[in-house]
């Protein structure tokens, strides 16, 4: 079973690099908004557009520094639910260790959710790992295959970062987490093949309008 306070310590010392990382990562943020603009027929920028937001997380202080910057872009208004439009499922799974973990999660949004309701969900999968692997340390793949890497493909458990552990699945996991719901799967977006340790951080510092002629999303 996955250890809550220990994700939770490891975001709230990272909270400053999390909220950042969207700033220096800026596809990854494009990406969110293009899924949820192809699945809700919408152009929707949630909280800045007017939406009213709910905001969960495991970490305090970026609970609190997501807090602060809504106050500096002006006059909020708490607002909280039941049912949802829309839920984001952005951090959850990748540090959910056990399927019946992942199953509650899922099974507590679709709950949340109203009917014709959205819930976008991300996964960080195996391929991104193998692939950085590859390029950095491909010896490793071998020499450590019996002893790491053998579990790993079977299980997704990714163990080896003491300070938190994580889950990183494939097509077939994805599947199998979501047939264990009520959810119809409308579509799955790949996207590790340019976000993984940041390959795409130099697409952000193009102009607008050169950043949005190099769309490689969808």
């Amino acid at each position: 079973m996955t250890d809550s306070q220990l994700v939770a310590l490891w975001y709230n010392q990272k909270a400053a690099l999390e909220h950042n990382r969207l700033n220096d990562y800026h596809l990854e943020f494009s990406i969110s908004l293009r899924v949820i603009d192809q699945c809700c027929s919408a152009s929707v920028e949630l909280a800045r557009q007017g939406h009213s937001v709910t905001l969960v997380y495991i970490s305090r202080s970026e609970l609190e520094l997501a807090k602060s910057f809504a106050i500096e872009s002006g006059p909020q208004t708490v607002f909280t639910t039941s049912t949802y439009d829309l839920i984001l499922c952005q951090g959850p799974m990748h540090h959910l260790l056990a399927e019946s973990e992942r199953t509650q999660v899922l099974c507590a949004c679709a709950s949340m959710l109203r009917a014709n309701g959205i819930v976008v969900v991300a996964f960080v999968m195996q391929c991104a790992h193998l692939r950085g692997i590859a390029q950095r340390d491909p010896d490793r793949l071998a020499v450590e295959f019996d002893i790491f890497y053998r579990e790993y493909l079977s299980s997704g458990r990714y163990t080896r970062n003491l300070s938190v552990a994580s889950y990183h699945t494939n097509a077939d996991g994805i599947l199998r987490t979501q047939d264990s719901v009520e959810l119809a799967l409308a579509r799955v977006v790949p996207c590790e093949g340019f976000l993984g340790r940041g390959l795409a951080g130099k697409l952000g510092d193009l102009p607008p309008d050169v950043y949005e002629r190099c769309d490689v999303v969808c």
